[in-house]
């Protein structure tokens, strides 16, 4: 896991038994970007604990790349979000009668990144492979 994303849990997370891939919000300067993680997460036979490493097998790969163009779009739409808010933000008089379209954006923003944060927005993708037989669900 990223070392500047532990205090703020994945904005989503797609996933397929083990593999993973992340969405995380990073905010930098006045701008937010989405980005996205991979991962693998085994269990440590030594010590029992579980770790995540970025290393792939051939069917983690082919997990992954079915996984890839619903993340991508995820993220772009996440992304375009955040842009919008932004733009809103720079465009949006700061006097008292514009009070309520601010209230109203950071609603907004509230609420989406609330539903981002909810345990059932993650997604287990099922898709068929010749390589996998064991699937967690």
């Amino acid at each position: 896991m990223n070392t500047q994303n532990k205090k703020q849990p994945p904005l989503q997370t797609f996933k397929d038994g083990a593999v993973n891939i992340k969405l995380w919000k990073q905010d930098f300067e006045d701008k937010t970007f989405v980005n996205a993680s991979i991962g693998r997460i085994y269990k440590d036979k030594t010590t029992g604990e579980f770790k995540e490493t970025r290393s792939f097998n051939d069917t983690d790969l082919l997990k992954l790349q079915a996984m890839i163009p619903q993340a991508r779009q995820e993220l772009n739409r996440l992304q375009d979000y955040y842009r919008e808010i932004s733009h809103q933000k720079e465009t949006t008089p700061s006097h008292a009668s514009d009070a309520k379209s601010q209230q109203d954006l950071t609603t907004q923003r509230d609420a989406v990144i609330k539903a981002a944060h909810k345990p059932d927005t993650q997604h287990e993708l099922k898709h068929e492979s010749t390589l996998s037989k064991n699937k967690s669900r």
